[in-house]
C-alpha cells in the first residue's frame, strides 16, 4: 500500500504541480523523511528494512546521477572522509576483535526486550547494514545540498510533513482510546515487534496514557523530529502565515502531551539557540511551550501519573548513563584507535556512539572535516550544535530527516536568494 501512496505523491508533484522530477522527489523526501515505522522491504537475516524515506532517497540519488548535476564540493569531500573512517574501522575489526560487553542493536538476539547487554566476539552483517544506513544519509546530504531548491517548495514540504506526522499522531490517540489500535498497527507499524510490545508495556507504566510516537519508532524520536523541523524553519527565516502558526501551535501541544523528554530538552535548546541567533521567529511559541509545561506539571503535581513519569524517567536516566557512557567507554578502552566498528554497540548518546564506532583516530579526522564543512555556513553550524546537544538523549546518527535538513541549511544562502 505504501509503495502505491508514495509513487502517487511523486507523480502528482510531477504532472499536476508541474515540478521537475528532482523537485518532486525532494518534496516527497522532506515530507516523508521521518516515516520510520513502515517497512517496504525486509531481510531478516541481516536485520535490514527498506523504509519509506530510504526508498524515496534512493530514487532521488538515481535521478540526480542520471541528470549529471554537479555535487557540492565540501559535502562530497565530507562524505568521502566519513565513508573512509567508518570503513577502515570495520575492516580492522574483521581481523582483530576483542570480546566486549555492548548494547545489542538487534532485539531478536536479546534474552528479553530489556536484556540489552550482551557479549560480542566478532563483527556481523548487522555492522554493514548500519554502515549502509549512515552512508545513505550522508549521500542524501550531498544531493540535497547540491540541488537548487526553491524556498517556497521547501517550506511547504516541511509544513506538509508536520501536518501528516501530527495527523497520524492524533489518529493514533483516537484509535488507542477507542480500542481500535489494531488499525494503527496494521497501516503505520510494520517495522518490528517492539511496536506491539509498547502497546501494553508503556501504557501500563503510565497509567494507560498513550505515549505518542506517530510514524517514528519511539516517542523520543517524535520529539526529535518536531524540534529539528522547528529549528530548520527558524533558520530559513520563514515568516509564518496564520495557518502555519496554527500548525505549529497544534504540533507544540501534541509534543507537550507526548511525554517525550527528548522533545522537552529540544525546546529548551531551541530557546537558547534562537536567543543567541535571533530574538524573533519561534521565541513566542517556545515561551508558550515552556509555560505550558510548568502549568501542566503544577496542575498534576499531586497526581499519581506525574509521580510515575518521574520514576520512569529517573530509571531511564540511570540506564542512559550505563549504556551511554560507562559500558561503551569500557569497550572502547580495548580497541581505542580504530574503535569497535559501526553497529557493534548502541550507546544512548550520539557522540559516544560515533566515538566508539570509529575510535579516537577516526573521530579526530572526522571533527577536522566537520570544521571544514561548516566554514561560512552559520545556519548549518547552529543546526549541528543543536544535534549534538539533543544527541545526549539520542543514539543513532542515520535519520534521514536530519541529513536532509543539513543539506537544506548548507544551501540556505542560495535558497533565500
Amino acid at each position: 500500500m505504501w509503495f502505491l501512496v508514495i509513487n502517487i505523491v511523486i507523480l502528482f508533484g510531477i504532472y499536476i504541480k508541474r515540478h521537475t522530477v528532482i523537485d518532486s522527489l525532494l518534496y516527497t523526501l522532506v515530507v516523508f523523511s521521518s516515516f520510520y515505522t513502515v517497512s517496504l522491504l525486509e531481510v531478516q537475516q541481516i536485520t535490514f528494512h527498506l523504509k519509506i524515506p530510504e526508498y524515496v532517497a534512493i530514487l532521488l540519488l538515481l535521478v540526480f546521477l542520471i541528470s549529471n548535476k554537479r555535487a557540492a564540493k565540501k559535502p562530497l569531500v565530507y562524505l568521502m572522509m566519513l565513508i573512509f573512517v567508518l570503513s577502515i574501522s570495520l575492516v580492522v575489526r574483521l581481523f582483530d576483535f576483542e570480546p566486549v560487553k555492548v548494547w545489542e542493536v538487534e532485539d531478536s538476539k536479546r534474552a528479553g526486550k530489556w536484556s540489552k547487554t550482551v557479549v560480542k566476539t566478532a563483527v556481523s552483517l548487522t555492522n554493514f547494514t548500519q554502515l549502509l544506513y549512515v552512508v545513505l544519509g550522508a549521500l542524501v546530504f550531498v544531493v540535497v545540498s547540491s540541488i537548487k531548491a526553491n524556498k517556497v517548495l521547501l517550506v511547504k514540504a516541511l509544513f506538509t510533513g508536520l501536518i501528516v506526522v501530527n495527523t497520524i499522531a492524533v489518529l493514533q490517540l483516537v484509535l488507542y482510546y477507542s480500542n481500535n489500535y489494531d488499525i494503527y498497527m496494521h497501516y503505520f507499524y510494520s517495522i518490528d515487534e517492539f511496536g506491539k510490545y509498547s502497546v501494553t508495556a508503556f501504557q501500563a507504566i503510565f497509567n494507560n496514557v498513550k505515549r505518542i510516537n506517530s510514524v517514528q519508532n519511539e516517542t523520543s524520536i517524535y520529539g526529535y523530529y518536531l524540534t529539528t523541523t522547528y529549528l530548520t524553519l527558524f533558520l530559513l527565516k520563514v515568516k509564518f502565515s496564520k495557518t502555519q502558526k496554527i500548525v505549529l501551535y497544534i504540533s507544540g501541544f501534541l509534543l507537550l502531551i507526548s511525554t517525550s523528554f527528548t522533545g522537552y530538552l529540544g525546546v529548551v535548546y531551541l530557546f537558547i539557540l534562537t536567543r543567541v541567533y535571533n530574538k524573533k521567529g519561534l521565541k513566542m511559541m517556545i515561551w508558550i511551550f515552556i509555560l505550558s509545561i510548568v502549568v501542566f506539571v503544577l496542575a498534576f503535581l499531586f497526581n499519581d501519573l506525574v509521580q510515575d513519569i518521574i520514576t520512569v524517567k529517573a530509571g531511564s536516566f540511570r540506564e542512559r548513563l550505563r549504556h551511554g557512557i560507562t559500558l561503551p567507554l569500557e569497550a572502547l578502552s580495548k580497541m581505542p584507535i580504530f574503535g569497535l566498528g559501526i553497529g557493534t554497540d548502541r550507546p544512548s548518546i550520539m557522540l559516544v556512539n560515533i566515538l566508539i564506532s570509529i575510535g579516537y583516530l577516526g573521530f579526530f579526522i572526522l571533527v577536522l572535516f566537520v570544521l571544514y564543512l561548516i566554514q561560512n555556513r552559520r545556519e548549518l553550524k547552529y543546526f549541528l550544535i543543536f544535534i549534538i546537544l539533543i544527541g545526549m538523549t539520542q543514539s543513532n546518527f542515520h535519520y534521514l530527516f536530519v541529513w536532509c535538513y543539513m543539506g537544506i541549511l548548507y544551501r540556505k544562502y542560495e535558497i533565500l536568494t
